[in-house]
Parts: structure tokens; C-alpha cells; sequence
């Protein structure tokens, strides 16, 4: 028999409890905690994330990326003498998974940072750089706003769950993807970002809020490009359509 659940975001998706509060982890029956399964989601009666969700869709700039990376790896990681093709090629995953690690791992770091701020006013020194010129603009472009950070909420009509960054009822809802970019002309959201903005202004009750992500740079602090998205019901369809198969291909539906 399982125990209980944790907010903890692990690698084993985003579920949420019936009153909209968040369950990514679970103490399990040794103790230990472990990543909340589709098993434990169909006892427990927990509702999938967005991000759960949308592992089902495919997404052509990640496998871009991904391939690049390891052919950098691979350049830069010069085979030793004699060493067989197998050796190599595991060498070269191992430095490819180190520096997706990284860039993951300091995009948190900033994206966490942002987050505590907001909920406690307070901001470490090495973060401040990347922090503070969000604080101020959205100061600027919303003055006023009551933001609350990391809002959950669970959706019963349609079955799915999620998790604001920022949300300020009726004014705006905010996502902020941190990533690695020094020129902001090549930033552009994608598909899947305005189709979770919509998701979660649905979920949320507040259909006509806007909608706006915040790119922020990992690697120039300060550096941040917005990107506001329109209201449309095809965005919000498009996510029914996916959330749709995704209840087929687990047969499940909380």
C-alpha cells in the first residue's frame, strides 16, 4: 500500500490530487521515495499534468538539439588509439548527457530563484543578475499585479491538472522558460508553449487572461524576451485532442 504524496517534480510526470495539489512523488511502501506511477495515479485517483501529457507529441527542435549536441561531443571527444567503435560511442553519450545535465540544471537553478522571490522577497546574490530584471519587467509592463507563484490546479470536466509560475487573477498568467541564448532574434515560443498557457488558463477558470511567456537567457543574465500569445480556441482544442489520446493510449480517465 502506497503512502504519501509529494510536490517534489521528478522525471515520473506531474499528477495532482483531486483538490488540485501536486503529487509528482510518493513514499512507498519501503519507505523511500519514488516517482508517482500511472499505476498509483489509477488507485489513488490523480489527474495528469500538462507535462505528462505532452511527452506524447513529438518535438523537432528537442531531437535538434539533442543531435547536435552529440555530434559536438563527438568532435570535440577525439577517439583514443585503438579504441573500438563502442567505447566511443559511449563515451560520447556520457559527455552529451553531462552537458544536457548542465544547461538543465542551471535553468532550474534560475527558474527556482525566480520562484522563491516571489514568494518570499527574498534573492541570492548569484542569482540576483538573472532575477531581479524579471521583477522589474513585469513591474514595468504590470504594475500592481498580486502575483502568486506556483499556483496548482486540477481541471474534473476535462481530467488534467498543472502548475502556474506566475499568475495574477484576471491580469495575466506568466510561464517563463529559462534556456541557453544570447540573441534574442532567434527566441520564438513554439506550439506546445501557447497550448499550455491556454490549458492552464482553462484550468484556472480565466479563459481570457493573457497569456505570455518569459524566455530568460542561462547564459546573459538580464537578457529576456517576451512572447505574448492571442487567445484562441484552436490552441485550447489542440491540447483536448492530445489530452483525448493520451486517455486512450493509458486507458485511463480520473
Amino acid at each position: 500500500m502506497t503512502d504519501a504524496t509529494t510536490g517534489t517534480a521528478s522525471e515520473g510526470g506531474h499528477w495532482y490530487t483531486k483538490d488540485g495539489k501536486p503529487a509528482y512523488n510518493i513514499i512507498g511502501k519501503n519507505g523511500k521515495e519514488r516517482a508517482v506511477t500511472l499505476r498509483d495515479a489509477r488507485t489513488m485517483n490523480l489527474y495528469p499534468g500538462f507535462s505528462t501529457i505532452a511527452r506524447l507529441e513529438d518535438k523537432p527542435a528537442l531531437t535538434v538539439w539533442k543531435i547536435n549536441q552529440a555530434i559536438l561531443s563527438a568532435l570535440t571527444l577525439p577517439p583514443f588509439p585503438e579504441e573500438s567503435a563502442e567505447s566511443f560511442k559511449a563515451r560520447v553519450e556520457q559527455d552529451m548527457e553531462a552537458q544536457s545535465k548542465a544547461a538543465r540544471e542551471r535553468g532550474t537553478a534560475i527558474h527556482a530563484a525566480i520562484e522563491v522571490y516571489f514568494e518570499t522577497g527574498e534573492v541570492s546574490a548569484s542569482m540576483e543578475p538573472y532575477v531581479m530584471p524579471v521583477v522589474e519587467w513585469l513591474q514595468a509592463n504590470f504594475p500592481d499585479a498580486p502575483w502568486e507563484a506556483e499556483k496548482s490546479f486540477t481541471h474534473f470536466g476535462y481530467g488534467y491538472g498543472g502548475k502556474t509560475d506566475l499568475y495574477a487573477k484576471g491580469i495575466a498568467l506568466i510561464d517563463i522558460k529559462t534556456k541557453d541564448f544570447n540573441n534574442p532574434k532567434k527566441v520564438k515560443g513554439y506550439d506546445e508553449h501557447e497550448m499550455q498557457l491556454h490549458a492552464y488558463a482553462e484550468g484556472l477558470g480565466d479563459r481570457a487572461i493573457r497569456k505570455l511567456n518569459l524566455f530568460v537567457s542561462s547564459t546573459v543574465p538580464g537578457l529576456i524576451v517576451p512572447q505574448e500569445w492571442e487567445t484562441r480556441d484552436e490552441a485550447f482544442e489542440a491540447f483536448l485532442c492530445l489530452l483525448r489520446l493520451w486517455q486512450i493510449r493509458k486507458g485511463y480517465v480520473p
